[in-house]
């Protein structure tokens, strides 16, 4: 070979040279391709064969769903009839007042237990209390005079005396007892009467005081 001319020695090396810089655009170029990152396998989710991806919804807390939750429409009850209830046991109705005009003698004929209020219809208009039962009776005049009367015997006297009479009833007549300051049990008189609660002891004689039989048995 002989020695190059220098136009042809400037065109070899300038071949050289760009194939040169031609081949290390191409191993930058291949460097930065296969240097990038790999795409994500989820850009890859519809590729056959792949289940696709179960979306999830954030968990609604109680208090969140009972705000948001519709309040059931009421439905109207039809009215229920109220329950009777059975009536009250009816109290026994109390015993009524007695009132009227007669004498003592009918009001023992009731044989009920009274406490009456009576006046003497004898023109005297006396007044006083009366106490029936068991038979018996006692009546305290506003005249200070008491008369006791057990089925057997009348007992008179002034309240706060000591010395009385005893008179047999089956041998004396009731004048006697209106003679001695009290009243016949014949004769008439007006009375209001309600029933009383029986205190037997009020028809026994006081103690204190002494009773002379004066119908002369």
């Amino acid at each position: 070979m002989g020695y190059m001319t220098k136009p042809r020695l400037r065109k070899t090396v300038s071949r050289q040279t760009s194939t040169i810089v031609i081949g290390v655009c191409v191993l930058a170029f291949a460097l930065a391709y296969f240097s990038r990152e790999p795409f994500p396998s989820s850009a890859f989710s519809t590729t056959v064969g792949t289940q696709p991806t179960a979306v999830t919804t954030p968990e609604t807390s109680p208090a969140a769903a009972s705000k948001t939750q519709t309040k059931p429409v009421s439905s109207t009850k039809p009215a229920q009839r109220p329950v009777s209830q059975p009536a009250p046991a009816a109290k026994p109705a109390s015993p009524a007042a007695l009132s009227g005009v007669g004498s003592l003698n009918d009001l023992l004929a009731l044989q009920k237990s009274l406490s009456c209020s009576v006046t003497v219809r004898n023109g005297t208009n006396r007044t006083g209390s009366v106490y029936l039962a068991l038979g018996k009776f006692r009546a305290d005049l506003a005249n200070q005079v008491s008369v006791i009367g057990d089925g057997t015997h009348y007992y008179a006297w002034v309240r706060g005396s000591t010395s009385g009479l005893v008179l047999p009833i089956v041998s004396v007549s009731g004048s006697a007892l209106a003679f001695h300051g009290a009243f016949d049990p014949a004769q008439s008189i007006s009375y209001r009467c309600n029933p009383w609660s029986v205190n037997s002891a009020i028809f026994t004689p006081p103690a204190t005081v002494t009773f002379t039989d004066s119908s002369g048995n």
